[in-house]
């Protein structure tokens, strides 16, 4: 993920090495070889996404910068689904529900609220 996530920068373009006395500056290969896996990591990420999605994210010319403005992207949504799921289950009553179905839905919702990383307390599931 060194690349994904910016842990692995890109190298220098050129490296300086000393002739003669002299400094001279040629082309690093450690940074062509970088950019061809930043370039195939790129285009598996641009082509595993949908075309809304896509929108947000085609001008940008590196795989880091993609899979940050995803992260972004999604973690709000993502923290906005959690606050959502948690309101519901505050205000989830049995009503006229049975007591298996009842239980089912609060299962659901805590199931949904932990499958985006989240903990549900056992306060939160006493209604």
């Amino acid at each position: 993920m060194g690349i994904l996530d910016g842990s692995s920068p890109a190298p220098p373009k050129v490296l300086s090495v000393e002739k003669d006395g002299k400094a001279e500056e040629k082309p690093n290969p450690a940074y062509e070889a970088w950019v061809a896996r930043d370039q195939q990591l790129l285009g598996h990420l641009l082509n595993s996404i949908n075309k809304e999605v896509l929108a947000q994210v085609a001008t940008l010319t590196t795989s880091a910068e993609v899979w940050a403005t995803l992260e972004g992207s999604f973690a709000a949504q993502s923290h906005a689904r959690v606050t959502n799921l948690r309101l519901q289950l505050a205000n989830l009553k049995k009503g006229n529900m049975k007591m298996a179905a009842y239980l089912a839905k609060m299962k659901n919702i805590s199931d949904e609220i932990a499958s985006a990383g989240k903990t549900v307390d056992a306060d939160d599931m006493v209604g």
